[in-house]
Parts: C-alpha cells; structure tokens; sequence
C-alpha cells in the first residue's frame, strides 16, 4: 500500500473471529508471534510491516516515529474497512498500540501490551548501565552521516553467528529459545538502513502518553522478571495507570517471553481476549 508517497507492506489473515493486529518491537517484522500466531489461528490478524522494516522499503525520509507508525496502521485499518479490533504489542509496538488506542479509540476494543513501558524505552537499558539516551545522539548522527559504512557495519554484527551467542548467553534464556526463533531478528536487523533504526529508537525516547489515564480500553499487560530492557517495574506502572488493565509477571522471562513461555503467554493472551469485557 501508498502511504504518502511510501510503500508500507502487509498481511492479513482472514478468520471468523475478531481481528488482531500485531504490532512489531523495533527492528522486527514478524518474529516474536512465532508462537503466539498458532493461537490466533481463528482470528483475523492485520501485521504491518513498519516503514524500513521486514518488507517495507526504506522510506524517503529517513526519520520515522513512532506516531508515523500508529498513523500507518490506522490508515491500513480504514481503508481494510476494519471498524474494530485488538492491537497486540511487543517492546515497542507497546508504544504504537497506545498512541494507536488514544488517537483513534473507536477503533480498539483490546490491548495485549507484552514487555513495554508508556514512555521512554532507553533510560531503563540494561537498568540505566548503559546510558543509552546520552547515546542515541551520536549513533544517530553518525548514521547519518556514514549510511554505507553503518550500514556495513550492522550487516556484519547482526548476520554473523557471534550475535546470536551473545544474546544466547546474556539477554535471553538460552535454554529456552532455540536457533530458529532468533535467526529472523537478527537476519531483520542485518538488512536495516541504521538511520532508520536510530531515528526510531530516538523517537521512542522522547515518546510518552500525555494521560494513559484517559485510555478506557480492557488491557493486559505482560512483563518478565529477567527483560533487561524494559524493567518489570516499568511495565508494572503503565498497567497501574491504564484504568482497565490487569498486570502478570512471567518468572524468568527476558524481553523475548513470548518466546521463551508461548504457552503461558498464550494462555494468558487467549484468556484475556476471550474475558476481557469483565475487566
């Protein structure tokens, strides 16, 4: 589809039960439902690939946010004459699916909110060891004025088997997510133009809901207790603002509990989808 001027790809699966729509983490096109897509096998799932993700083009213009990208899905959403649905965020797709829900409400009737935060997803990085948000400046303008060797760079990182390893051993559960389920991420981020990635990143800083409060949407929000990018107690307090949301903790999920627990997150994803009006 023509977006103004851009090409925005995506999928839509049809079912007889209400529609989904998946929105991606950054840098993602589609890994994390892996598991959680086979639940949702009767229902109809819109997946959109972000601008500069997956199989959407790089755009003109370089810098994309993350109110560009909830923007996108809400004109998907029309012109599918789609009049209502739940929107499932991972990371942050979290952040699209809440500026989704408060700048077109009538459109949502459910948010499944895994491993996100409302505002910022860089301060907490690592639990503010790595000063991330002090960063993002430099990466950005580097990138931008390096494209071919950034781009060089990341290909080299994210397509070599040392990448995959590390995350492996010190951001996810190793014995839990296999080759398979990581290979598609990092395979995406290989081929992402990083002036993309940063200028996405940067917006996802400086992001926040002016008043969650006012989001009057049955929700769930997901956290594990070992995501080392965004902290259980930051997705502890978007479900303690947002008025009808119930709040679960995975113990020993990473950033990736959708991966790694697929049956306890689908279980509570389905459950949830199923009850969500007697919240």
């Amino acid at each position: 589809m023509n977006i103004g001027g851009d090409s925005i790809y995506y999928e839509f699966q049809d079912g007889s039960k209400p529609c989904v729509v998946l929105c991606d983490g950054l840098g993602c096109d589609g890994f994390i439902w892996r598991y959680l897509k086979k639940e949702l096998a009767d229902h109809k799932v819109l997946h959109v690939h972000y601008r500069g993700h997956g199989r959407s083009p790089v755009p003109r213009s370089n810098a994309v946010s993350v109110e560009q990208l909830a923007a996108d899905i809400e004109i998907i959403l029309r012109r599918e004459k789609i009049a209502k649905t739940s929107l499932i965020g991972h990371s942050l797709g979290v952040q699209v699916a809440l500026q989704i829900a408060t700048t077109c409400p009538e459109l949502v009737s459910k948010l499944v909110l895994l491993c996100g935060a409302s505002q910022d997803l860089t301060s907490h990085f690592y639990r503010g060891i790595v000063p991330m948000k002090k960063v993002l400046p430099y990466m950005r303008k580097a990138a931008e004025k390096m494209p071919l060797f950034a781009r060089r760079l990341g290909n080299s990182m994210f397509a070599s088997r040392f990448s995959l390893e590390v995350a492996k051993l010190f951001e996810v559960d190793g014995d839990r997510v296999h080759d398979a389920d990581l290979k598609p991420y990092f395979r995406g981020l290989a081929r992402m133009d990083p002036r993309v990635f940063w200028s996405l990143l940067d917006s996802a800083a400086d992001f926040a809901i002016e008043n969650p409060k006012l989001i009057s949407i049955p929700s769930i929000v997901v956290a594990g207790t070992h995501d080392k990018f965004v902290p259980v107690e930051e997705s502890r307090k978007l479900a303690e603002v947002l008025p009808k949301a119930s709040f679960h903790v995975i113990p020993g999920g990473s950033h990736i509990t959708p991966i790694e627990f697929p049956r306890e997150v689908g279980d509570l994803v389905m459950k949830f989808m199923e009850n969500a009006d007697q919240i």
